[in-house]
């Protein structure tokens, strides 16, 4: 005897309901990552240039499965006080073969991090000199100090390499200037040190002189230019007479 199959009811209405339901939330659910992924700066990265188009008014949006999406970067910088938790990263920075190369005069020995506390310690209780932590993008960028105020005040620095080509001497410089009202300020640095000679220029420094320092990393006597910032009477003096008129 035949075996009779039973009879089963299959819903097609109440099926195609809930495909059209699943279909209009994963719709919905994209059209709110796309809103979400236009309100985020985009910074376009070379090795995805083809993967990108313009929309939105100008609005970049990944076109690319293999592409990302990264935030844009602010570029901002700003000047606080120095904290406990900053020294351990300028010790870092200035481990730096190349940083120490370009600076000419530094510690005796880089990697004496007593020596290296003793000597902070030393600068932050110090009244005559102000000393300053540079972030740049919310990242401790390095430092910047003016040291001997109200006797011969002269300005150092130290950026981390990872900041170099950047313009932070420069913006973390003119942001000192204009917190220290006292003036002249003087400045010196290895005559070799063009990105140096650079920043003090553009934040409107004159060389003034020239004198020599032991570099530890040398080994030898260094040439260093003295620089100024508004002393009329060094400037002028610095300044070579115009030829006389014939």
């Amino acid at each position: 005897m035949a075996r009779q199959r039973p009879v089963v009811s299959f819903d097609h209405a109440g099926l195609t309901r809930r495909v059209a339901h699943v279909t209009l939330t994963l719709t919905s659910l994209r059209h709110s990552l796309s809103a979400i992924r236009c309100d985020i700066p985009l910074r376009r990265r070379p090795e995805y240039h083809n993967e990108f188009r313009t929309t939105n008014g100008g609005r970049e949006r990944c076109a690319g499965l293999n592409s990302f999406l990264e935030p844009a970067m602010t570029n901002t910088l700003s000047l606080r006080d120095v904290t406990a938790d900053d020294l351990p990263i300028f010790f870092e920075q200035q481990l730096d073969a190349d940083a120490n190369s370009m600076a000419v005069f530094t510690a005796e020995d880089p990697t004496d991090f007593a020596a290296f506390m003793a000597d902070w310690t030393k600068t932050l209780t110090d009244p005559r000199t102000m000393t300053k932590t540079i972030l740049f993008d919310g990242q401790v960028a390095g430092y910047i100090s003016v040291r001997g105020l109200s006797f011969h005040p002269r300005i150092a620095y130290w950026i981390g390499k990872a900041f170099w080509g950047k313009g932070v001497a420069s913006q973390a410089l003119a942001q000192l200037l204009d917190q220290v009202a006292e003036r002249p300020l003087f400045a010196t640095v290895a005559h070799d040190n063009r990105a140096s000679l650079r920043v003090l220029e553009k934040c409107g420094f004159t060389m003034c002189g020239v004198t020599e320092g032991f570099s530890y990393l040398r080994r030898m006597e260094v040439v260093e230019f003295v620089f100024v910032l508004d002393d009329p009477v060094l400037t002028q003096a610095a300044t070579p007479a115009a030829d006389p008129a014939p």
